[in-house]
């Protein structure tokens, strides 16, 4: 017998274990590390809208550090920058946390972004644009191993019972961690410390993440040396698959299977219009409440995080009701992301439309709108986001950064299209064109997605060294 077919004889002998009675176990511990790295990866590269609000117009912030004249199209180069960067490395990094662990991986590119962005200032003043956009470049270069590796980690630490509570929880962390950098960016930038200490502060909160995670942070169950056999059996007989590294390492990607599934390019397409909302919204919104509803500096920034810890907020009702359907089996896992991932596409384009319309002079009904159209938008992730898990456990990392890469592509080119039409951004025809656009590819992405996404796993998830539960029996002695 080999090594993984005694693997497998052996999980499969035993009774599948009960639930452990813990409340909170070493998964929840691991997913709460992970909440908070996504507070403090969004918060990287969320800092500089807010930023360039005060480099650009110092008499809006505080006059007594730099100010840069920075064309709007120059700004969006450097908005976009990130993205640049973040194309590079999404694809092989699913590839490499498999390879070498996700956790390895987690505290190389939080160490490289988070040094990257205390750089930024300095970048500024020696090199201007250019450098700050390469330094940018490098924060993407480093960021785009987050997604693949957070997902490599929930398919060996979540049981399918508590996906979207526990997975909807590590990503809900970005929507903090856009309302804690929004609006403390903009105190920031008018305190006496002035703009560069919002890259000094952002930068430094990464490194300690890092730190407290080396001693912390484990790749997967076996690897925990904190972890009950209660738990870590219940784990991995509710994943129903082998989840020991050794053995994941040996499995080979179904590359053609994978390019040749239909359900897969609907991820891609929704995972694209979903990147290309938030790439519009988190780059452009600071200026638009600026600008078009004429709010100042610390009120913009406050006003800008508002619909972020709005939309936190709404991502614990949806996580809760998606599991809840899930497993009392009022719908099925691919009809329960499709509902979802409706509410998070066409409810928040229907609003984004309405607010486009809206006449300048409503600026208070604006401001809802805009809340609205986020927190609505929150219901994607347990529509897209977590597909890669349902189609297949064990490639989930490197599905996510296939899609991730489309994604971000569509995020590089949404400020630039931005940028493009924005000539003037107190000019609200301007605005209401790019809104119309993000409205526009979200109802035709989430159509397609209804059309062919699917919820179960995909036969090519098995393989010899992962075979599917009907194929386990025969391995038996």
């Amino acid at each position: 017998m080999s090594a993984t077919e005694a693997i497998t004889s052996k999980s499969e002998d035993i009774p599948t274990p009960s639930k452990p009675r813990n409340i909170v176990g070493v998964r929840h511990f691991q997913c709460f590390l992970l909440f908070v790295l996504s507070n403090v990866n969004h918060g990287l590269r969320s800092n500089t809208p807010i930023a360039i609000v005060a480099m650009t117009d110092a008499q809006a912030a505080n006059p007594d550090f730099p100010e840069y004249k920075w064309t709007p199209q120059t700004q969006s180069y450097i908005l976009s920058s990130f993205f640049w960067g973040y194309l590079i490395s999404i694809l092989p990094a699913g590839l490499l946390a498999r390879r070498f662990g996700a956790k390895n991986i987690l505290l190389i590119a939080a160490i490289g972004s988070s040094v990257a962005c205390v750089f930024i200032p300095y970048g500024a003043q020696i090199g201007g644009w250019g450098l700050v956009c390469a330094l940018r470049t490098l924060q993407g270069l480093f960021q785009g191993c987050f997604n693949p590796c957070l997902h490599t980690l929930l398919s060996v630490w979540v049981p399918p019972s508590e996906r979207s509570r526990l997975a909807g929880f590590v990503y809900a962390g970005g929507f903090l961690g856009n309302v804690v950098t929004t609006a403390t960016s903009g105190l920031i930038a008018v305190s006496s410390v002035g703009w560069p200490a919002i890259y000094y502060i952002s930068g430094s909160i990464g490194l300690l993440w890092a730190v407290f995670y080396f001693f912390a942070g484990s790749s997967s169950p076996e690897q925990n040396n904190y972890i009950s056999l209660g738990e870590k059996d219940y784990i991995q007989s509710c994943l129903g698959q082998v989840t020991k590294v050794q053995v994941i390492k040996k499995i080979k990607t179904p590359w053609k299977k994978i390019f040749t599934s239909p359900p897969v390019y609907a991820l891609i397409l929704a995972h694209c219009v979903g990147n290309w909302n938030s790439g519009t919204m988190t780059t452009q919104v600071p200026t638009y409440i600026k600008n078009v509803l004429n709010y100042d500096m610390k009120e913009s920034a406050l006003l800008s995080a508002l619909p972020y810890f709005v939309k936190w907020l709404t991502s614990f009702v949806f996580s809760t009701f998606s599991d809840f359907i899930i497993n009392h089996k009022y719908m099925s896992i691919g009809n329960t992301r499709k509902f979802f991932n409706s509410i998070g596409t066409y409810g928040s384009a229907s609003v984004l439309i309405a607010l486009s319309l809206l006449p300048q002079d409503e600026p208070i009904i604006a401001i809802v709108l805009l809340i609205v159209t986020v927190a609505l938008s929150s219901g994607a992730m347990f529509g897209y986001l977590l597909n890669h898990l349902d189609l297949s456990p064990i490639h989930a990392g490197i599905l996510m950064g296939i899609s991730n890469f489309a994604g971000t592509a569509a995020s590089l080119v949404a400020p630039l299209f931005a940028g493009a039409v924005l000539h003037d951004h107190k000019n609200a025809y301007e605005w209401r064109i790019v809104f119309f656009v993000a409205a526009g590819l979200k109802f035709v992405g989430n159509t397609l997605f209804i059309i062919f996404a699917k919820g179960d796993i995909q036969p090519w998830n098995y393989s010899k060294d992962n075979p599917a539960p009907s194929e386990r029996d025969k391995l038996k002695p």
